[in-house]
């Protein structure tokens, strides 16, 4: 007889600890999921009998700018951290990813890469404490679970229990940022654009990342180049400049905005396009977010 997983969506803690408890005495197998963004879907297969703890409803955000640090439970998304950070204050940021439709739970136990890692590490590199289940149901913070535990859930993440939540210590930004942005075409000589980029992008200055995109456009092959730079547009142009002079930047490749005006720029394809976002990314959420970025004059 063919047999579906169960989904388990705790309201608190304490169901969270049911779940696993059972799952354990009945010698079920457990996914945990936080928003469902897993490209291999990990979080809910499995060729044994499972469940899957999924904990959106989980999704509180205490920020405490006083003390430069977030409480953030798994089942909040990257862009409510943000939007929270951002309505207390302009000039702090966390650094993790791009989406705003991620779940934090998921992306900062994998580490988590974001447009200021250059400067201030991974997600995972600012977590400064967290509340776990563990497997024999123990809700543990930093304290009681030890270094080596602490240590292994920023990367290894569920691999050594429920992640119920991030305390996070947040980062200074300044008020204003520059986003830049030049696509050069195969005709353009593209491809020695992409070799110079790989040869320098490790060693720019950490206020500067610069990514590359490999894509096409009008039967052509193309490589954009999009950078953020923690300051304003003249000294970002002056950094690319004498980095990579070669790609011929100028001040009109570049916009100033806030560091949260930058996230919601670098979102905007995520936001347009429903078909790429995770299982619970519903009208309302991207709504919010839109709402978000006219509050904030963008």
């Amino acid at each position: 007889m063919e047999t579906f997983p169960a989904i388990i969506t705790p309201f608190d803690e304490s169901q969270v600890q049911a779940a696993v408890i059972c799952s354990k005495k009945s010698g079920i197998q457990i996914r945990i999921r936080s928003r469902g963004h897993d490209y291999e879907g990990l979080s809910y297969v499995s060729r044994a009998p499972f469940i899957i703890i999924d904990l959106f409803n989980l999704r509180s955000i205490d920020v405490d700018i006083k003390n430069e640090s977030a409480w953030v439970k798994s089942g909040a998304t990257l862009g409510e951290l943000y939007y929270n950070i951002a309505q207390k204050s302009k000039v702090y940021a966390f650094p993790a990813g791009t989406c705003p439709t991620v779940g934090a739970g998921g992306h900062i136990s994998g580490g988590g890469v974001g447009t200021i890692f250059r400067k201030y590490g991974l997600a995972s590199d600012n977590v400064i404490d967290a509340r776990i289940v563990d497997l024999n149901g123990r809700i543990l913070d930093r304290k009681s679970m030890g270094e080596e535990l602490f240590w292994a859930i920023r990367g290894g993440g569920s691999s050594f229990g429920v992640i119920l939540a991030w305390k996070l210590r947040l980062v200074p930004v300044p008020p204003t940022v520059t986003v830049c942005d030049v696509t050069k075409t195969k005709e353009q000589g593209a491809t020695k654009f992409l070799l110079k980029w790989q040869n320098i992008a490790d060693k720019l200055p950490e206020d500067l990342f610069l990514h590359s995109v490999v894509g096409s456009s009008d039967n052509t092959i193309t490589v954009e180049f999009g950078s953020l730079f923690l300051g304003r547009v003249d000294k970002a142009v002056q950094v690319i400049q004498e980095n990579f002079p070669e790609l011929s930047l100028e001040s009109s490749h570049c916009s100033e905005m806030s560091w949260i005006q930058s996230v919601l720029d670098s979102a905007d394809c995520w936001l347009l396009d429903p078909r790429i976002l995770g299982d619970f990314a519903e009208a309302p959420a991207i709504q919010l977010l839109l709402q978000s970025k006219i509050r904030l004059g963008d």
